[in-house]
């Protein structure tokens, strides 16, 4: 993506902020009324017109865009704060229960780490890039995705897990999605019971690759029974931390913008 850097300023128009947040520009012009609206920002600060210079059929034109600058605050942006739950919902507890964390001792980043912030409206996902714990472990915690379209036999399987129980992970080597898939099995029966969040599959294939297949450990930390079915099976992989190990470094997590 090509933007335009400033100073220590990166403008962007609103259809690279479409692109960059994986939205339609609509959205993004919806947003940007609710941000001037609310006050959060004051427009004349935070945009400005740039002569662009583009092909248009056969000719090469030159027309005036409004850019917005990338901007950064103390609070969480709405875009993010909006992918919360609030405290005053009737199912708060029982969503801190699903998500493995304390009503009482958490942060908002921690709730998103754990769902993703997901939301039917865009494809917007959050996730914490691992860092190495205290005693040199690699650590995260997701939820088993690809539930829905286990068969039923599978998703009894599933339901039935218990905490502390171990998975495995298998390649996919055939998926027409994404090559880089890999599947979680259950044991005693051998039953597939869900897939890896697909950004940590190739991080975890190469955990594998190199601290070996015993040490790279799966459990589940939690069933849901009564959640909505993304929320379902809460895992956690813990592994060694590999000498000179870089989580996050793939062409898949290159920056859009900086």
């Amino acid at each position: 993506m090509d933007v335009r850097l400033a100073g220590e300023t990166v403008w962007l128009t609103q259809r690279q902020m479409s692109e960059l947040f994986e939205t339609t520009p609509e959205n993004v012009v919806m947003h940007l009324k609710n941000v001037f609206s609310d006050n959060e920002l004051e427009e004349p600060a935070t945009t400005k017109d740039c002569l662009v210079v583009r092909t248009e059929g056969k000719r090469e034109v030159r027309r005036s865009i409004k850019h917005y600058a990338v901007y950064e605050s103390d609070e969480l942006f709405p875009l993010f704060a909006n992918r919360t739950v609030q405290k005053s919902r009737p199912e708060y507890n029982d969503y801190m229960n699903w998500l493995g964390l304390s009503d009482l001792d958490h942060s908002v980043l921690d709730e998103l780490s754990r769902t993703g912030g997901i939301r039917a409206t865009d494809s917007l996902e959050l996730f914490p890039c691992p860092e190495p714990t205290a005693d040199r472990n690699y650590t995260v915690h997701f939820f088993a995705r690809g539930i829905r379209y286990l068969h039923p036999e599978n998703m009894r399987r599933a339901l039935g897990m218990s905490s502390g129980e171990r998975l495995f992970l298998m390649r996919d080597l055939q998926n027409q999605h994404d090559k880089k898939a890999l599947l979680l099995r259950a044991d005693q029966p051998v039953t597939l019971v869900g897939y890896v969040p697909r950004y940590y599959s190739a991080e975890f294939s190469e955990l594998i690759r190199r601290d070996g297949g015993d040490d790279v450990v799966v459990n589940v930390e939690r069933v849901n029974r009564s959640a909505p079915i993304q929320y379902l099976v809460l895992c956690t992989l813990t592994a060694p931390w590999p000498a000179n190990f870089q989580p996050c470094s793939g062409a898949e997590f290159e920056a859009l913008a900086s």
